[in-house]
């Protein structure tokens, strides 16, 4: 055979088996970093699909943006140095993304696999998305936000926070299930925020109340869909462990937004309020998005 045909063979055959690591053809789909924010586990590497594409990545790191082919891809997160029999998560993460070329995605690693709570959580899209991710790091001073959906005062820290955008303003027609349950409850418009929270001190601590500048009411839910019928549970807190995570996100804990003063539009930023037993209290700005 010769040297040329058996070349391109095997170019053909590297491409079956490694799509998204070829990103100078990278012909639609999302770029996605990975941040591990899960101060239980060790450096991890990354699977997407059969393929490695993280490898050893440490607590408050976040790998470079990949080039993803595609719209819908598989997870699975493994001990550093393992393989994928390793597997941390019982079975692959699923998430879905825009195809439009550019889009830029953070996924947050929270949660431990002790408790099955293992989970990668997808944050609104970036704007930007060049060379290295922020490193998160620990914060112990004052409140203060660096930016549009992050905050942090003494041990927690918010990271990813959005509210959705009220019915009349969702021009897809998407909604969550939060949003479905929200139609039913009368008493004015209502939304959702969502978002990560982090302990990184040595105690637990337990979120208590959330205040929004434009609801007049706000309560902490749980969803729970029943015969695919999305119905809302509220909750008195939510638990953070020390050293800790909690993911509040679509079709599990979040807050919701009640009697709203205003419609919420794509683009806006809202204001929240988070109060902990341990009396910290940590304001945030959230973009209002879809999820």
């Amino acid at each position: 055979m010769k040297l040329g045909k058996l070349l391109s063979i095997v170019t053909l055959c590297l491409i079956a088996v490694w799509p998204s690591v070829w990103s100078a053809a990278h012909e639609g789909g999302p770029h996605v970093r990975i941040a591990h924010l899960s101060p239980a586990l060790q450096p991890v590497d990354i699977y997407i699909g059969n393929t490695l594409m993280v490898k050893g990545l440490k607590f408050k790191a976040a790998s470079n943006y990949l080039a993803l082919e595609g719209s819908s891809f598989d997870f699975v997160i493994t001990p550093a140095g393992s393989d994928m029999k390793s597997a941390l998560n019982e079975k692959p993460i699923s998430l879905a993304f825009d195809v439009d070329e550019g889009t830029f995605y953070t996924l947050a690693l929270v949660g431990m696999p002790q408790d099955k709570t293992l989970d990668l959580v997808k944050l609104p899209a970036d704007k930007g998305g060049e060379g290295e991710a922020a490193t998160p790091e620990a914060d112990h001073g004052d409140e203060h936000s660096d930016e549009a959906g992050m905050a942090s005062s003494g041990n927690i820290k918010i990271s990813g926070a959005f509210a959705r955008p009220t019915m009349a303003g969702q021009a897809d027609g998407k909604a969550t299930p939060e949003a479905m349950a929200g139609m039913n409850m009368g008493g004015g418009a209502t939304s959702a925020a969502y978002m990560v929270i982090e302990n990184t001190g040595d105690q637990p601590d337990r979120l208590l109340s959330v205040t929004c500048d434009v609801a007049e009411m706000t309560e902490v839910h749980q969803t729970v869909v029943k015969d695919n019928v999305a119905q809302m549970q509220p909750v008195e807190g939510i638990d953070i462990a020390a050293h800790g995570s909690v993911a509040l996100k679509p079709g599990g804990y979040h807050v919701m937004l009640m009697k709203l003063k205003q419609g919420l539009m794509a683009g806006q930023t809202i204001s929240l309020t988070l109060t902990f037993q341990s009396g910290t209290k940590v304001t945030v700005k959230a973009v209002v998005k879809m999820p």
